[in-house]
C-alpha cells in the first residue's frame, strides 16, 4: 500500500497542473502523501515494539496469575489494570497488539479498553517527557 502512495506521488505531478488558490493541486497532494508516509514511518517502530511485548505477554504471563490478583470489584479491577501501563514503554500504537492479546487471554472488553486508554498516558516515558517539558 505504501508503494502505491509513493508511485502516485511521482506520477500525479504530471497530470495535476492546474492551480487551486494559487497553489498547485499536485503540490498539495504531495504534501498530503508526505505527511501520511511520515506518520507511518514514525509509528512503525512502536507497533513492532508493541507486537514484541504482546508475544512476551502470550508466552510468559499466565492468565490465571493475572486474574487471580485482580480485585473482583469491576471498578477496582479497572483501576489496577490502568496501572499496568506503567510497565509498558510504548505509545498508543504499540498498545493495540497488547490489548488484543489481553482480549485473547480472557480479559473483558472493559478491562482491555481501560488498558488501551490508560497505558499511553501513565507509562514512564510519557511521564518523564512531560516532566522534562514543563520543568
Amino acid at each position: 500500500m505504501i508503494g502505491i502512495f509513493v508511485f502516485l506521488q511521482f506520477r500525479l505531478d504530471q497530470y495535476l497542473q492546474y492551480s487551486v488558490d494559487g497553489q498547485s493541486l499536485a503540490l498539495r497532494l504531495q504534501e498530503l502523501l508526505t505527511l501520511f508516509l511520515s506518520i507511518i514511518v514514525e509509528a512503525f517502530p512502536f507497533v513492532i515494539l508493541g507486537t514484541i511485548i504482546s508475544v512476551v505477554v502470550a508466552l510468559f504471563i499466565k492468565t490465571e496469575w493475572i486474574l487471580k490478583y485482580l480485585p473482583k470489584n469491576v471498578i477496582l479491577s479497572n483501576l489496577v489494570i490502568s496501572l499496568f501501563g506503567i510497565f509498558m514503554p510504548v505509545c498508543e500504537c504499540g498498545n493495540v497488539p497488547v490489548t488484543r492479546r489481553l482480549l485473547s487471554k480472557n480479559f473483558t472488553v472493559s478491562q482491555s479498553v481501560v488498558f488501551l486508554l490508560a497505558a499511553p498516558i501513565i507509562n514512564t516515558i510519557t511521564l518523564w517527557s512531560t516532566i522534562e517539558a514543563f520543568s
